[in-house]
């Protein structure tokens, strides 16, 4: 398996790229600003370019069947699709319909540090560090520092949210301290 690592290394951000840029086009085009409410909860939290961007698309289920299945041929683990709360495509963050009535604020703010992180770094820097963190943490969601980043964001919002903090300087700080 370690052999792979290598060819994997290069080809996936590739891949990651095109895939990432199709899947955001293919759900902008149905997807909503962030709800006024949402938008009030989270001003102090993220800056107004980030917030502005920011689109939400509700799906039937979430469908990344095609990244299964590479992830099979390659005999890499796969995620269970059931269990993903969100997923963010650069500036557009997908919900399945059952997690969205409502959407949680703390899923909105977790995916929102997403749209933040590939704002700060670009589309390629951002999905290279993200395939590179999980083929160097042993292809495991969990060990992905930009997720790490995310969760322990979150916690930090789940913990405070009356507590404005910005999450703009605190992702700068993180991308700079991971180095690239």
């Amino acid at each position: 398996m370690a052999r792979l690592t290598a060819p994997l290394a290069r080809v996936l951000p590739f891949w990651g790229v095109r895939w990432v840029r199709r899947r955001r086009d293919r759900h902008r085009r149905d997807s909503a600003p962030l709800a006024p409410e949402a938008l009030r909860a989270l001003t102090g939290f993220f800056p107004e370019e980030t917030l502005a961007v920011a689109r939400v698309a509700i799906v039937p289920r979430l469908s990344i069947s095609r990244l299964l299945g590479v992830s099979r041929r390659f005999g890499l683990p796969t995620v269970d699709v059931e269990r993903i709360l969100g997923i963010t495509y650069l500036d557009t963050i997908v919900v399945p319909e059952r997690r969205a009535a409502p959407l949680p604020l703390a899923i909105l703010f977790h995916e929102l540090v997403h749209v933040e992180q590939a704002r700060q770094l670009g589309v390629r820097p951002f999905v290279e560090r993200y395939v590179r963190g999980w083929l160097e943490g042993g292809r495991s969601y969990t060990a992905i520092p930009l997720e790490r980043d995310a969760y322990e964001l979150e916690r930090r919002y789940r913990a405070a949210p009356d507590e404005p903090f910005d999450v703009s300087a605190e992702v700068a700080r993180r991308l700079t301290a991971s180095g690239s």
